[in-house]
């Protein structure tokens, strides 16, 4: 599929928020306006950076120096809201991650893992792969379809800028609140089912952008993009219902493994990172960075609580450090785990989408079947659908 490499219309809703944010007098919408001002800022800059033009961006400095400060403000919020909830963040993901991760690890250590792992990624013409997921949208998520042909037909797929910046992404989606619409960034050289499956959970944030603000306030969905620790949970919920269709019709079957075992593992990665910050003093989060050290998080940890600590860590360093995302944390933890145990049953998928917001409530998820142990019952058995056949 040919990603949009015209980036003038983001330029256009550039400075379409800017004015917005100009006129604006409401601290949440100040810092709502602001952070997707700056994120598509930095898009256009990096995507525009090898072929300067004259358009002049992010140069009004009250929109700047104001804006950074309601941003700053509502990320206090955000970390005071996670300290107040540390202990439930702690009960909800311990009681699955250790039996998830052995289920996991014991998989990536199997003979038929190992024989599977160096096949090469099959090459899918774009005719069949649009077939594929033609044939995923009308059988399990009809309004993707329709959505995915206007997102096409309106240019709303854009190639994501080859820069640093997003080394780290295969693509992402901004939420407008200016204009309640979404713009979808995908990595040029994704290629074969994993393109396939990127499409699937982009488009799903963007329906479900679409979806909630049809309860919520452009300025409300727009927080819940970029505070709720739920707002991935759509996407990975529909990202592996698209490996469960592949795999029940037979279609790539090796490939597919591959995938959904690669989103399995690194989500082991950050509900290691939940773990720890969930039993991080309050004042050194209050202090956080964007980024904290692992190694100095884990130290701290264990500094503090010495005898009480409730999860046993090993005490040494890392052998390489690596640095630790708050929000990447909570959002690439409950993604995965409640898109595993909401599969199935779509009727608990609708009940949880009535109660997803902005922050995180246990009292909530455990009145709709989400307990902590409900959860861990569920993704342990959905686990075992996809792997267990393979042990």
């Amino acid at each position: 599929m040919q990603l949009n490499i015209n980036y003038d219309d983001l330029y256009r809703q550039i400075k379409n928020m800017e004015e917005h944010f100009l006129d604006c007098t409401n601290l949440n919408s100040s810092a709502v306006y602001y952070g997707a001002y700056k994120n598509l800022v930095e898009f256009y800059f990096w995507a525009t950076y090898q072929n300067p033009s004259n358009k002049k961006i992010n140069r009004n400095r009250y929109v700047r120096f104001s804006g950074r400060q309601h941003l700053n403000s509502l990320g206090n919020k955000r970390i005071e809201n996670f300290i107040s909830s540390q202990k439930s963040h702690l009960s909800f993901i311990s009681s699955t991650f250790f039996d998830y991760a052995d289920i996991v690890d014991d998989f990536v250590s199997s003979k038929f893992y190992e024989s599977i792992y160096w096949k090469s990624d099959p090459v899918i013409s774009d005719y069949e792969e649009q077939d594929i997921l033609y044939s995923f949208f009308d059988e399990c998520c009809p309004g993707m379809r329709d959505l995915f042909d206007s997102y096409r037909e309106r240019g709303k797929f854009y190639k994501l800028p080859q820069a640093p910046f997003f080394s780290n992404r295969d693509g992402c989606t901004f939420y407008n609140p200016i204009e309640n619409d979404s713009d979808i960034f995908c990595h040029p050289k994704i290629r074969s089912l994993k393109f396939s499956s990127l499409m699937v959970h982009e488009l799903s944030h963007a329906l479900d952008f679409s979806r909630y603000s049809l309860k919520a306030s452009p300025v409300n969905v727009c927080l819940y993009q970029m505070r709720s620790p739920f707002c991935e949970v759509p996407a990975f919920y529909h990202q592996f219902r698209f490996y469960d269709y592949l795999l029940k019709n037979g279609i790539y079957k090796d490939a597919v493994i591959i995938e959904l075992t690669s989103e399995l593992v690194k989500a082991i990665g950050e509900m290691d990172n939940l773990l720890l910050l969930s039993l991080l003093p309050p004042e050194n989060l209050r202090k956080q960075s964007e980024f904290l050290s692992k190694n100095e998080t884990l130290l701290t940890i264990l500094e503090n609580s010495k005898e009480d600590c409730p999860i046993e860590f090993d005490d040494s360093k890392v052998e390489e450090d690596e640095m630790v995302s708050l929000d990447e944390a909570i959002q690439y933890s409950y993604g995965p785990i409640l898109g595993l145990a909401l599969m199935g049953d779509e009727e608990l998928y609708r009940k949880f989408s009535m109660i997803r917001g902005s922050y995180f409530d246990i009292d909530k998820l455990s009145s709709i079947g989400l307990s902590p142990q409900e959860v861990q019952q569920k993704v342990m058995k959905k686990c075992d659908d996809f792997l267990g056949e393979y042990l």
